[in-house]
């Protein structure tokens, strides 16, 4: 009927809006479960849950001088609905997604069951032991500075790593610990502190 049912934020800045996200395209894959937004230099997935919408992925372009003015061009497979091109004055990018929740074990002993989720700058966590908390909400949020690219968890629960884009990072999770956010997540370091502990000489 042509009304509007919802509708969602982009969450861009005023600069934003002036630089890279003057130029907005949308393209909904062929079973409208994910909105690739394009601006001049990137490409952002969007998928719904719960009426919310988290941002999954963020694919950056090598635009060149002369297409600068007009976002990044996207087509979704006709039959593939994970299937992305993504192509701008110097580069083309064939792109293939399998949607998963990355988690840990639910069996003893190492039943924490921690699951995570990416949503732009925020990761969203929750230990179905200790919480069942119903999505879009979660039992406790990290912010990484830069949207997430992908997020790993170890299957001990005892790690939890992610990849935004100008760094990797981790935590450290105490299962053992009372219910709080703080006390679950107990530490911070970046990856590359842990590959010199496990390779002093380099």
């Amino acid at each position: 009927n042509g009304l509007r049912h919802g509708e969602f934020s982009l969450r861009l800045s005023a600069e934003d809006m002036e630089s890279w996200a003057s130029a907005i395209t949308l393209a909904w894959n062929s079973d409208s479960t994910v909105l690739a937004v394009s601006f001049k230099d990137r490409v952002q997935l969007w998928t719904m849950g719960n009426y919310h919408y988290y941002l999954k992925q963020e694919i950056f372009a090598d635009v060149t001088t002369e297409a600068e003015s007009i976002p990044v061009r996207t087509a979704w497979h006709s039959e593939k609905p994970l299937y992305l091109s993504a192509s701008s004055g110097n580069s083309l990018q064939m792109l293939s997604y399998v949607l998963t929740v990355p988690k840990s074990s639910t069996t003893p002993p190492h039943d924490l069951g921690l699951t995570s989720v990416i949503d732009g700058l925020n990761l969203k966590i929750t230990p179905l032991r200790v919480a069942n908390v119903p999505p879009p909400m979660a039992f406790a949020e990290l912010e990484l500075g830069a949207n997430a690219i992908d997020v790993a968890v170890n299957q001990s629960a005892t790690k939890i790593a992610a990849v935004p884009a100008t760094q990797t990072l981790a935590w450290g999770v105490d299962g053992r610990a009372d219910s709080s956010p703080s006390c679950i997540l107990w530490r911070r370091y970046h990856l590359s502190a842990l590959q010199r502990a496990k390779h002093p000489g380099r």
